[in-house]
């Protein structure tokens, strides 16, 4: 979602910045243009290197990992629990 939303705003600064000719009292369009290209590129590099490993991973395993615990518990009656847990890996922590 980051990744579509930097390159709507690399659109929409572009066409702000090259495309319109409108001209604003007190604001410059152009120059909120470049402002939101500058956010945009920020946005790509961001996504590419914050969120590209969370979602490398989810492809390697479905997006969901399951783990087993096994848990002794020393009492009267010796048993051992086992626990399984499904846990998603493609969002953040």
């Amino acid at each position: 979602m980051a990744i579509g939303t930097s390159i709507l705003l690399l659109a929409v600064g572009a066409i702000l910045r090259f495309a319109v000719y409108y001209h604003v009292h007190g604001a410059s369009i152009g120059a909120i243009g470049i402002i939101l290209m500058i956010a945009g590129a920020l946005g790509l590099i961001l996504g590419f290197t914050v969120l590209g490993p969370v979602s490398y991973r989810a492809r390697q395993d479905g997006g969901y990992r399951t783990r087993r615990t096994d848990t002794v518990s020393d009492g009267v009656n010796s048993r051992t629990v086992v626990r399984e847990q499904t846990e998603r890996t493609d969002v953040l922590p």
